[in-house]
């Protein structure tokens, strides 16, 4: 009886180069991101300078990107998620973060609204943007003063919402979405003034049209 000839699969090689690469160009990604070798940005006062533009200090909402330097105190220096031009700029420790704008850029605060920050996440949900471009294109029809706005009361309950103008990598702050008593509204920050005491907020109430509001209800129902 002939032995028949069984032919055994071999596992193909693996051709060395790809062996090599393939972890250098892993580490090349893994140091590009996560050693920063430029340790040009230079504190000064309230804001930094880097690469010959002056940043100072402001307040919206945004993600974080990348870092990119350091300051010759130690904080990173990330960009912001989306600004390719670099207008925005943050400042980060272990302990603390602060955005930065380059001096003499201006948020957008106007136009179209195309994303929002609404409860904890952003937002670019067009129906969405358009009922909130829509109450804002009004004229604000008193002044109000809430206190605490931030918390959930028995009078009140609102919810902060940033505004992202014409794509801007950042969203504006101090606008409110809520419930006063049994009306909903949205507030922006005025003016504050501190009486003996007490430190008072007032904020331009701007009305909501009852169909509006029905449509509201699906990005914010009421409790």
């Amino acid at each position: 009886m002939k032995r028949k000839n069984i032919s055994l699969l071999r596992s193909p090689k693996f051709p060395l180069f790809l062996i090599i690469t393939i972890p250098l160009v892993l580490l090349v990604i893994f140091v590009g991101r996560n050693i920063t070798f430029d340790h040009s940005a230079t504190r000064t006062g309230d804001g930094f300078s880097w690469r010959g533009e002056n940043y100072v200090s402001c307040d919206a909402f945004y993600k974080y990107d990348r870092r990119v330097a350091k300051t010759d105190d130690n904080f990173d220096v990330l960009t912001v998620k989306g600004d390719k031009e670099r207008n925005f700029l943050i400042l980060s420790s272990f302990l603390d973060s602060q955005l930065y704008v380059r001096e003499g850029y201006e948020i957008k605060s106007s136009g179209k609204i195309t994303s929002l920050h609404w409860q904890n996440r952003k937002t670019s949900n067009k129906e969405f943007c358009e009922l909130i471009e829509k109450i804002l294109d009004g004229i604000p029809v008193g002044l109000i003063s809430i206190e605490n706005i931030w918390q959930t009361t028995d009078s009140h309950d609102f919810d902060e919402i940033g505004l992202y103008y014409e794509n801007s990598p950042v969203g504006l702050m101090n606008h409110y979405l809520g419930y006063l008593d049994d009306d909903m509204l949205l507030v922006r920050f005025a003016y504050s003034e501190i009486y003996e005491d007490d430190y008072i907020q007032y904020y331009d109430v701007f009305s909501i049209e009852n169909d509006t509001a029905d449509k509201l209800l699906n990005f914010f129902p009421k409790n």
